[in-house]
């Protein structure tokens, strides 16, 4: 599953599940006032923190990756630029040159390459659904006549890049605006009032314009798209992208290459608590990781939608795993709150399922993805320990039942662990 469909599908009602039968202890102690953790059925799924199950180790490659999400926490939605920008195209980590070199013009990829670009994260939303066949507006779209491809949208793409010094950024801004025009001799420069030093430009008649300004040691780079070519409006859409990009990067500190190595997997003590099955940590945004609630809401199609959901339960911090488990877990402001949640998505379930046998606050359904193929319905289970809701699925009702409860005895088990 992809996280593209995570908690805006759920959201409709919101989060899903899975788990498997077989019967298997857990072991532990009983905690006053709670179930014994030892009698429910997990199967063979852990139930230990993920911490006591395997030691991180600081892999170059991984720490990008975990660099990368920490930068999608300051990167704006599409609706914090706009209002009217509340369907998220894309949102994917850049962590290294290559992987930026599906978001940026060709030649701007020795530019970073050379001035020595760390990781990134690029963002795009619009102000109408996604439409078949409109994935390619998301790849280079600086060498793009977007104005083609969906004529009534508005439109922002966002990447921001962080390099080792402020120095390095600006002359990044510098060269890629110069490899612009020397790829495109027609584009005529654009001054943007309230960012005067930034660089912008333009081609008259194309309703596009395209920015690059230096914040510290990070390099932002904007396009922007409106339905008709009115400077003015592109001008003012990509003015308000900067406003919203700027004080959210004021507030990220930069890292060197020694603070991105030294990255911890797990600050939030999040993916010690989901149930993990693995006994190794692969993070990759978008499909493992931890996120604040505006990283999570890259990942989310409605955006809007789903960020009236975290907030009304104080949502701090979402842990997920897209691959084979789909398992989310959702830290609120309280108990209280997490229970109000829990609550909301049992509301908006139809079509209910058994849940696990001597499991507290938990719920299952089955989930229809496709009417004309019910033999690839899911059964998705929710669970809820104290301040954190689960969400775990599985193609038959027995395992997400296990997934469940395994849940349910990691979290029970991870407040004393």
């Amino acid at each position: 599953m992809s996280a593209r469909r995570t908690l805006s599908r759920l959201i409709p009602g919101l989060l899903s599940a899975l788990l498997l039968t077989a019967c298997a202890g857990v072991s532990g102690t009983p905690v006053a006032g709670e179930i014994d953790v030892r009698t429910i059925d997990a199967g063979s799924y852990p139930t230990d923190p993920l911490d006591y199950r395997m030691v991180w180790e600081h892999y170059p490659n991984k720490t990008a990756d975990l660099a990368a999400i920490r930068l999608a926490g300051y990167v704006p939605t599409g609706t914090e630029i706009d209002s009217e920008l509340r369907f998220r195209r894309n949102g994917s980590p850049i962590t290294n040159v290559y992987a930026g070199a599906q978001f940026l013009l060709k030649a701007d990829v020795p530019i970073i390459e050379r001035n020595g670009m760390l990781f990134g994260f690029t963002m795009s939303a619009a102000s109408t659904p996604r439409q078949n066949g409109d994935a390619a507006e998301q790849i280079e779209v600086n060498a793009l006549d977007s104005a083609a491809l969906e004529p009534n949208s508005s439109s922002v793409h966002l990447t921001v890049l962080q390099f080792p010094d402020g120095s390095a950024a600006t002359r990044a801004v510098v060269e890629m605006e110069a490899a612009d025009f020397a790829v495109a001799a027609e584009n005529v420069p654009v001054t943007l009032d309230r960012y005067p030093d930034a660089k912008s430009h333009w081609r008259p008649g194309v309703p596009t314009l395209g920015a690059l300004a230096a914040r510290g040691n990070y390099l932002i780079n904007v396009f922007v798209k409106r339905p008709t070519a009115e400077l003015g409006d592109l001008t003012a859409l990509a003015q308000k992208t900067l406003d919203a990009q700027i004080p959210l990067l004021d507030q990220l500190p930069p890292l060197s290459s020694r603070d991105v190595l030294r990255l911890d997997y797990d600050p939030q003590g999040m993916m010690r608590r989901i149930l993990h099955p693995d006994r190794y940590v692969t993070p990759y945004f978008g499909r493992e990781g931890v996120y604040t609630p505006r990283a999570y809401l890259h990942t989310t199609d409605d955006q809007e939608q789903t960020r009236r959901v975290l907030e009304s339960a104080g949502v701090d911090a979402v842990a997920e795993l897209n691959s084979l488990q789909d398992t989310t877990l959702i830290r609120a402001r309280d108990g209280d709150a997490a229970a109000a949640l829990l609550n909301d998505f049992k509301s908006n379930r139809t079509d209910s399922a058994d849940a696990p046998t001597g499991v507290p606050d938990t719920f299952c359904h089955r989930y229809v993805r496709y009417p004309k193929l019910r033999s690839l319905d899911e059964f998705h289970c929710y669970v809820r320990y104290d301040r954190y809701v689960g969400i775990v699925q599985a193609t038959q009702l027995p395992d997400a039942q296990q997934k469940a409860a395994a849940q349910y005895a990691l979290l029970a088990k991870s407040a004393w662990m």
